[in-house]
């Protein structure tokens, strides 16, 4: 990671760049930022990734091809600095840009459905920053509607399918909890957990985790 950070400034100091591709550099820089953020937990990684990134995103077209993705990429870097620093505003913003990324148009169907799966994540970050019930049931829902849709985008067998159908699982289990539905959504995510289990064509680890989810559901 210090080495992609390293690599990414020095292209950006390497003489007059076109605004798009200008753009390109800095939301792989602001990624590799918050790639170490993750790891290390230093906060100026995350304020650089937050700064790095806005500029990004002025510099973004709304015609140019890779904007639904910088939206993706600004909408999880302020959900970190949502954990970091609860503040509402930064939450408010993550959410807005995860549901602009989906909005765009001609986006390929992977990338939608990943959008859509992100946008999942913020919905049940949001729903957890809830303070009132019906507030955090309507996130909570949005979020799981949110959810099929990026299981739905995928054929069957895509390499990414598993990992979709497990955050959806995810989902639905918080809402069996935090929102009251309890065992329909239960016996929802165990299904969607054997499914993960049993497709081929993704990674042995994934299914693993899949099937002893799976399990650890069932048995509750």
């Amino acid at each position: 990671i210090n080495e992609s950070i390293n690599l990414a400034r020095e292209a950006l100091g390497g003489g007059t760049l076109s605004p798009p591709k200008r753009a390109a550099l800095l939301s792989n820089l602001a990624f590799a930022y918050r790639s170490r953020y993750e790891h290390l937990r230093q906060p100026a990684d995350l304020d650089s990734a937050l700064a790095v990134m806005a500029e990004a995103s002025m510099l973004t077209g709304e015609s140019d091809p890779s904007r639904a993705s910088r939206l993706a990429n600004q909408a999880m870097t302020l959900l970190c600095e949502f954990e970091r620093s609860a503040r509402p505003e930064a939450l408010t913003e993550a959410l807005a840009a995860a549901r602009a990324a989906v909005d765009v148009p001609g986006i390929r169907p992977s990338l939608r459905s990943k959008l859509f799966s992100n946008l999942a994540v913020a919905l049940a970050s949001s729903a957890d920053a809830a303070d009132h019930l019906a507030d955090r049931a309507a996130a909570l829902d949005e979020a799981v509607d949110s959810g099929r849709r990026a299981v739905a985008i995928l054929p069957p067998g895509h390499p990414d399918l598993a990992i979709r159908l497990n955050n959806l699982a995810g989902t639905l289990l918080d809402r069996s909890i935090a929102a009251g539905s309890g065992v329909a959504d239960a016996r929802a995510a165990i299904d969607l957990y054997r499914q993960a289990s049993e497709l081929v064509t993704v990674p042995v680890s994934v299914r693993v985790q899949a099937a002893r989810s799976q399990g650890v559901v069932a048995a509750s």
